[in-house]
């Protein structure tokens, strides 16, 4: 009785995280106006745990990513700057 109820607790406490997740970076520029860019993360499950991929469809960029680097360009304003990251050991 107690490893079913302990095995119920773990099943309903555990999250899918998996599929498209959405959002707004909401920003400031320059002149002060508020300024939105869409962006999507991606995620799947593979063998080795999850993968995401990055769009910001506003910037009209889709599957910004690989194993260790995601690279892109931030447009706000009229204003473009490289947006590059590197993955962390």
């Amino acid at each position: 009785m107690i490893f079913v109820m302990l095995l119920a607790v773990i099943i309903l406490s555990a999250q899918d995280i998996t599929g498209k997740w959405t959002g707004v970076l909401s920003v400031t520029d320059q002149m002060g106006q508020a300024v939105e860019l869409r962006l999507n993360f991606n995620i799947s499950t593979t063998d080795n745990g999850y993968t995401s991929t990055m769009d910001s469809p506003d910037q009209n960029a889709y599957g910004m990513v690989d194993d260790t680097n995601i690279k892109g360009t931030l447009t706000q304003a009229g204003q473009s700057n490289e947006l590059n990251m590197k993955k962390e050991e």
